[in-house]
């Protein structure tokens, strides 16, 4: 078992046939195959074993692409790191992984010689670029020769074949490592959720470094044989662009993005009706966004749930059938998904508690972490720190990360529920909710407000549309006005960032 070897059968199968569009250039899939199996022959040359850890510093790119695939063919674990990390953080994931070969992107050539000569397990260094660093070797001269014979290694299942390393809400990241029967499972069971198949295209401006990103815009695609535009950053002019030229057949992001295609006057000037499905995954999507989208685009919008430690994918409602606004559908095929109480036991119908999942497509556990790891795999369930709620019909609905929730007065306050209730006023465009200290009530909520282009609510104005509308406990006990929210990669707002502005 080898999940690189999806590569190498769909190159067989649809050979001539465009696998991934960067920067309009094609590449097909019998170039991809041929691009891989150099590289892997390149690296193999270097000394790169399996079981070796093979870290890729870079923007989505064809080489982010053609070094996972080659280092996976060998055996060895592949750790994709964000770009948009500090040196503190990088250098914690580089040493932690034990990293002996990095594959550098030239954008990130300055932090990796400062954080080189502290780095005592990397002995190899490939620089996706022109000018080499010193004691390393360029990309393209890995691609110099032909094996004579197929490179892909058999692996066992329960092998790592990446390592995601975990943002978290405190402290250094977590390394879930996922294994090639991990994949097997989940990028099946999204294909068949979301009813995907070899005609499928779309734009992605989701990294690749990203679980999502990884999953479902790269190993999906292959695995179909379906093509993907990759874009490296959100341009919304050259994202609407791409679109209407590679007539894209499906639509796929963060709720940003699609809070950006229902408001943004500029959608007007393109030609998106070859679009068949959305999908929105990562973060909650709001129901009024939901319902403005289907208005505006007439397509479904499918809201999914799912996180690294799952691969990717946990839930999602289902393209054809009933789609419940406000909820993220139904579990995989092959996965549990559950309601857990305080005293780890499932919760009736209807009743909060913690969202657990068991099946295959849940990792192995987390890298040189047995404390962390313990704390999340407990009796063969992965515990997620997201609250949620079932229905009788199974659907599960998020409600907010167990560290987010709010208690006021002695009342659990979730802050998704006042965030939806503040997308119906006409003047907010995207609102995010925090707890603060209070010394009456314990903590209070804070809403975060993001106002439409040319709206400028007042303060007073939303904390009195809640008062008006929400439980006395519920309501906001402020409003920050800002221009952007702090994200992540995938456009998720961190509220921990949010935090730490009330704190300065």
């Amino acid at each position: 078992m080898n999940i690189a070897d999806i590569l190498n059968k769909t190159s067989e199968r649809l050979p001539n046939k465009p696998a991934f569009y960067f920067d309009d250039q094609g590449t097909t899939y019998q170039t991809l195959q041929e691009l891989s199996e150099s590289f892997t022959l390149g690296l193999q040359k270097m000394g790169v074993q399996k079981g070796d850890r093979v870290a890729v510093f870079s923007p989505s790119s064809l080489e982010f692409i053609i070094s996972w695939f080659s280092a996976v063919k060998l055996g060895a674990v592949v750790i994709p790191i964000n770009i948009m990390l500090k040196a503190r953080e990088s250098r914690h994931i580089l040493e932690n992984a034990k990293v002996n070969t990095l594959i550098v992107h030239h954008s990130q050539m300055e932090m990796v010689r400062s954080l080189r000569p502290g780095l005592t397990f990397l002995k190899n260094l490939v620089v996706i670029g022109k000018q080499p660093l010193p004691e390393s070797r360029l990309f393209s001269d890995l691609l110099s020769e032909k094996p004579s014979r197929p490179m892909t290694n058999d692996c066992a299942p329960d092998d790592t074949a990446t390592m995601i390393y975990t943002s978290g809400t405190t402290g250094f990241p977590k390394g879930a490592m996922i294994t090639h029967a991990n994949f097997y499972s989940n990028v099946p069971g999204l294909v068949k959720a979301l009813a995907l198949d070899e005609d499928m295209v779309r734009v992605s401006v989701t990294p690749l470094f990203h679980a999502m990103g990884l999953t479902v815009n790269m190993l999906a695609v292959v695995y179909l044989g379906a093509t993907a535009v990759i874009q490296a950053k959100l341009d919304f002019a050259e994202f609407l662009k791409a679109n209407e030229k590679y007539r894209a057949t499906m639509i796929s992001g963060a709720p940003a993005l699609h809070y950006m295609l229902v408001h943004d006057p500029r959608t007007k000037n393109y030609d998106l009706s070859s679009w068949k499905v959305a999908m929105s995954g990562s973060a909650p999507l709001p129901v009024e966004v939901l319902r403005k989208f289907e208005e505006k685009f007439k397509i479904p919008m499918v809201e999914a749930y799912g996180l690294t430690e799952v691969t990717t994918a946990a839930t999602a409602n289902p393209v054809f059938g009933t789609r419940k606004p406000g909820s993220v559908g139904l579990p995989l095929p092959e996965l549990e998904v559950k309601i857990f109480d305080e005293q780890d036991r499932e919760a009736p119908a209807g009743e909060v508690g913690e969202v657990v999942i068991r099946g295959p497509a849940v990792m192995k556990g987390y890298y040189n972490n047995p404390e962390a790891t313990a704390e999340t795999l407990k009796r063969g369930w992965l515990y997620t720190g997201d609250l949620g709620k079932m229905d009788e019909d199974g659907y599960l609905y998020i409600l907010d990360r167990k560290k987010d929730m709010i208690i006021c007065s002695g009342y659990n306050v979730y802050p998704r529920e006042i965030e939806e209730f503040l997308h119906t006023h006409p003047a907010v465009l995207e609102a995010a909710v925090i707890g603060i200290p209070d010394p009456k009530r314990g903590e209070s909520p804070m809403a975060f407000v993001i106002p439409k282009p040319g709206q400028k609510p007042t303060e007073e104005e939303l904390v009195q549309f809640c008062k008006e509308n929400l439980a006395a406990y519920k309501a906001i006990k402020g409003v920050k006005f800002i221009e952007e929210f702090p994200r992540n990669p995938n456009r998720k707002v961190l509220k921990r960032e949010l935090r730490e502005m009330l704190k300065e």
